[in-house]
């Protein structure tokens, strides 16, 4: 049988150890996915529309990709999701300017 050790308080202080732990690599967790929402969304392309693709497709994409940087708790106010959003689009040149217009 194994020894038991005397003092209560030790498991206690073990828990709220173990606990702090936890809710560390949890926060570390919520900030990779952060990251990689950010990054997703900001760097790689696979956010733009694509060659031959229609409007209303990407358009849905597009919400999609806002609603997963909601959810992971990034804001992006109306003026620069119309910017991106017309970025993103990848306009030809008469395109853009029927769209500024």
């Amino acid at each position: 049988m194994e020894a038991r050790p005397e003092k209560p308080a030790n498991y206690l202080a073990s828990v709220k150890l173990l606990l702090a732990t936890l809710q560390s690599s949890m926060q570390l967790d919520i900030q990779q996915e952060k990251g990689a929402e950010m990054k997703r969304f900001y760097k790689e392309t696979g956010g733009y529309r694509r060659s031959g693709e229609a409007i209303p497709d990407f358009l849905i994409r597009y919400k999609e990709s806002l609603e997963r940087l909601k959810t992971a708790d990034i804001a992006l106010n109306d003026e620069n999701a119309a910017w991106w959003l017309v970025e993103k689009s990848q306009l030809d040149h008469e395109q853009y300017q029927r769209v500024i217009s």
